[in-house]
């Protein structure tokens, strides 16, 4: 497909003009953009297995009635999604501790927590994306206390639905990144899911884990990851079993 100037970039994605008005081709490339930003890696054919993973979650999230910005695959590492207002501000919903939020509260990583833990961030990178509360999203009127009461519930009910979902292959969803943005639909305005979702967003532990690693995070830290998740939730079979990574160690 024939594309326009690029827009924007990020470390895992590049993003041009969609060939529909208010529309956009996202393309996913083969850097590793876990979202601690503690470790940093390639893993070759990763653009190609997040796109088929983040398509094939996406569609089963709009099936269960999640409003998303995804719109539909359109080949190996392209998806076309809707163009929305980004938001000043993500989310991290936590079930485990793990990495620095377990460092940073004293917890043996792999701790269970008593209920999923929400945590606001500033979406500000020169800033080094500082932690806020709830009440900063009123104070600044970022957003309307109904939109903040949907905001949570979307998140709380996307996480519950996650962890069902990812414990029927075997993994246990320790936290997961998700954004959202605004969308216009006509005169109207929703907040939708504007996230793909992938070992890019979502800390996955293996349940199946063997005796030497305890924890299930061996397959999260050495980016095999991908290939396991595709593997399990068979996103490659319209077209046989293929491989498409060479994985090399996160560091």
């Amino acid at each position: 497909m024939l594309k326009s100037a690029k827009i924007r970039e990020t470390t895992a994605k590049k993003y041009y003009k969609g060939p529909e008005s208010g529309t956009l081709i996202q393309l996913f490339n083969d850097e590793i953009d876990f979202f601690e930003k503690h470790k940093t890696g390639k893993v070759t054919g990763k653009g190609v297995l997040c796109n088929r993973i983040s398509s094939f979650l996406l569609s089963k999230l709009s099936e269960a009635g999640f409003p998303t910005s995804f719109i539909r695959r359109l080949n190996m590492r392209e998806q076309l999604i809707r163009e929305t207002e980004k938001l000043p501000i993500f989310l991290i919903i936590r079930n485990v501790a793990a990495g620095h939020f377990a460092k940073r509260l004293g917890l043996i990583e792999g701790t269970k927590l008593p209920q999923p833990l929400i945590e606001v961030f500033y979406h500000a990178s020169d800033l080094d994306h500082p932690q806020i509360s709830i009440e900063h999203l009123l104070s600044f009127s970022w957003f309307t206390a109904t939109e903040v009461e949907g905001i949570i519930n979307y998140t709380r009910r996307l996480n519950d639905f996650l962890c069902g979902f990812f414990s029927g292959i075997n993994f246990r969803l320790v936290d997961m990144k998700i954004q959202f943005a605004r969308l216009s639909d006509h005169d109207d305005q929703k907040i939708v899911l504007d996230q793909d979702i992938s070992p890019d967003s979502c800390r996955l532990w293996d349940m199946n884990a063997n005796a030497k690693d305890a924890l299930g995070k061996e397959l999260f830290g050495s980016g095999r990851i991908y290939q396991e998740l595709a593997k399990r939730l068979s996103v490659f079979s319209d077209d046989g079993a293929k491989d498409f990574t060479t994985t090399t160690s996160i560091q």
